[in-house]
């Protein structure tokens, strides 16, 4: 658990300072030229914080992976009712 931590929050530090150089680089154009850039970094930093919100400085494997089948069991109720709603 904390090695991945580890090496998801490098990812998004990655991730942040090749936007911050995009942004410094590209000046009053940064919302254009560097759209992708922040949407990769919105992805990134989307998904650190789905796995490892809210688990705090004591988080575990256990608590991670009990917040990972929580948010699955969400999503599968979610994908339900749109199924229904459609149908």
């Amino acid at each position: 658990y904390r090695p991945r931590r580890k090496v998801d929050r490098e990812v998004v530090k990655i991730m942040q300072q090749r936007m911050q150089a995009c942004v410094t680089r590209e000046g009053e154009n940064h919302q254009q030229n560097c759209f992708e850039e922040m949407q990769k970094y919105k992805e990134v930093n989307a998904a650190f914080d789905s796995r490892y919100g809210d688990l705090g400085v004591l988080g575990n494997a256990r608590r991670c992976l009990m917040k990972q089948k929580h948010r699955m069991i969400k999503e599968r109720h979610q994908a339900a009712e749109s199924a229904d709603g459609t149908s």
